[in-house]
């Protein structure tokens, strides 16, 4: 996993196996980072892992934590790059029913140029991935 902090937002580069205590540690370092609190935009790329023992309730335990550290970051743009699954696509729906109310825009991805060209749009941040 490597944390790419950019002046706006950031990147993460997830690696290898992931499962949910490589997310929660990942989560951790996140939110004890000051830059955080001034970021507008954040991009998990998952192209280059995959995701094991993991079920939708980690899905809500994350989230939640989002909804959390939205109490400080009032508006995000989260963008997802994932390989194709019916996984993603339905951790997709549960954590947009559960952070964009509290304004956060989230959105999934499968390929790296329509992502760039969303975060653009919402942000006016360039992103290079």
């Amino acid at each position: 996993m490597k944390l790419n902090w950019r002046k706006n937002g950031l990147v993460i580069d997830m690696e290898g196996i992931c499962n949910f205590e490589t997310l929660m540690e990942v989560h951790d370092k996140i939110l004890g980072d000051t830059r955080f609190d001034s970021i507008i935009y954040q991009v998990w790329n998952y192209k280059n892992s995959e995701l094991i023992a993991f079920d939708h309730k980690d899905v809500h335990v994350f989230c939640y934590l989002g909804k959390f550290a939205s109490i400080w970051t009032k508006k995000q743009t989260v963008a997802f790059l994932v390989n194709e699954s019916p996984f993603h696509f339905e951790s997709l729906r549960i954590i947009k029913k559960v952070l964009e109310p509290v304004g956060w825009t989230i959105q999934l991805f499968y390929e790296k140029e329509p992502l760039i060209k969303w975060i653009f749009s919402e942000t006016g941040e360039t992103v290079i991935l």
